[in-house]
């Protein structure tokens, strides 16, 4: 069963949905061309041509590329989502997003760097630590 909160992102007019359930496993690379639904579990990268939609079971050990996406479940890899990204209040996400807008709920987990992208220009959203060599070197005159 859909959860109604992404069921209505996914029910529009002649859209096709690709389900895989709790409880199957998939091991290697996935591509699919139309709106994804997970509820189970893939050990690989992930290319969605529409929109993901990962619920709270669902789980990704690799890489996600997709257009739109909203994850309640968990990732464990890089995520590059061209148009807009949500993570649900129960998302657990460790690696690195490359989005044009993020929507993050409370609660959800992200562990790793964001960059947020339009076609203008990058803007990195996330504060990091500099380089302490860096900052030794500049302050020795080197640069």
């Amino acid at each position: 069963m859909l959860n109604k909160r992404n069921d209505k992102a996914l029910n529009s007019g002649d859209a096709e949905l690709n389900v895989i359930r709790k409880g199957v496993k998939i091991t290697g690379d996935m591509h699919c061309e139309k709106d994804f639904r997970l509820d189970g579990q893939i050990d690989g990268n992930l290319r969605v041509d529409g929109k993901l939609v990962i619920g709270n079971s669902g789980y990704v050990q690799g890489s996600i590329i997709s257009a739109n996406a909203d994850i309640s479940g968990k990732v464990q890899g890089n995520i590059e989502i061209k148009e807009n990204l949500i993570l649900r209040d129960s998302a657990q996400i460790i690696g690195d997003i490359k989005t044009n807008k993020i929507n993050i709920e409370n609660g959800a987990e992200f562990n790793g760097t964001c960059t947020m992208k339009d076609n203008k220009t990058e803007k990195n959203i996330v504060n990091t630590t500099p380089d302490p060599l860096s900052k030794q070197n500049s302050m020795l005159g080197q640069p």
